[in-house]
């Protein structure tokens, strides 16, 4: 249930409106000094000015702009924004918007806090050769305290979703067996199309330039009789965008669908 609305007069506006850089608290607090009234909660000032678009931020003033475009290039911002009274965020945002940018002469400067080669800058800092360092002795190796040794990872443990040679897995429609272990390579290494592994079982490689084709549209079926070999470039002819949907065709047309695509196939080859 919404609350009581609160009114204001054109002289209590025009008071808010003349102190809206004030923080809220204290623009209300003077608010309610100044008019004695103690109805109107922060809540209610933050509204006032967020309705009437009555915002915290000071205009940047020519005078302040004209300081800006002198003082910026060739002086720290920090300094810069002290001397013009903003904030350093302020000052960058409006050397941006005015297009402004540091002089070469301060880049170089050591204000500037780059590194240039020979300047030494955080040598202090550095390690020294044979420093000891501030934490040794502090751990020590398998330091675990409390029960932190029962949930460590120990050296050479597989991760919980490890899987040993010989598992499947199923990607985009098609199953893959794990036929190696070599860590650090693309999956693609280690896991091979199941129905690839068990054509070339049966009948040897799959020639260059070719691919296995599905027979029936279900590719979990990875019984050798189910693929047949067929030129890498008649694929588009069977199930891409212009294709026949030969994956989506009754049973009966599949076969028919393949041999025109073969006899397509031979006859662009021909024509070559």
């Amino acid at each position: 249930m919404k609350g009581k609305r609160i009114r204001y007069s054109a002289e209590e506006l025009a008071f808010v409106e003349a102190r809206r850089t004030m923080t809220r608290g204290a623009l209300r607090a003077a608010f309610a000094a100044t008019f004695g009234r103690e109805d109107v909660t922060i809540e209610h000032v933050k509204a006032l000015c967020m309705r009437m678009g009555w915002t915290t931020r000071a205009a940047w003033r020519p005078d302040e702009d004209a300081e800006l475009r002198v003082l910026y290039p060739d002086h720290p911002t920090a300094e810069v924004a002290a001397r013009i009274g903003r904030a350093v965020t302020s000052v960058y945002a409006r050397a941006r918007k005015l297009g402004l940018a540091k002089s070469e002469e301060y880049l170089a400067s050591p204000a500037a806090g780059r590194i240039h080669a020979g300047s030494g800058i955080g040598a202090a800092h550095r390690f020294k050769k044979g420093q000891t360092p501030s934490n040794k002795g502090l751990r020590r190796p398998g330091w675990s305290p409390g029960r932190m040794k029962e949930t460590q990872f120990t050296a050479g443990q597989a991760g919980w979703n490890y899987k040993p040679v010989g598992s499947e897995r199923i990607v985009d429609g098609y199953r893959y067996t794990k036929v190696s272990d070599i860590r650090r390579v693309p999956w693609t290494v280690n896991w091979k199309p199941t129905h690839v592994l068990l054509w070339e079982k049966t009948h040897g490689s799959v020639p260059e330039g070719y691919a296995l084709k599905c027979l029936d549209g279900d590719r979990l079926n990875v019984d050798p009789s189910n693929w047949t070999v067929v030129p890498r470039a008649i694929l588009p002819r069977l199930n891409g965008r212009f294709g026949r949907g030969f994956d989506q065709a009754p049973a009966e047309l599949k076969p028919t669908i393949l041999a025109v695509a073969k006899l397509e196939h031979a006859a662009r080859e021909a024509t070559r």
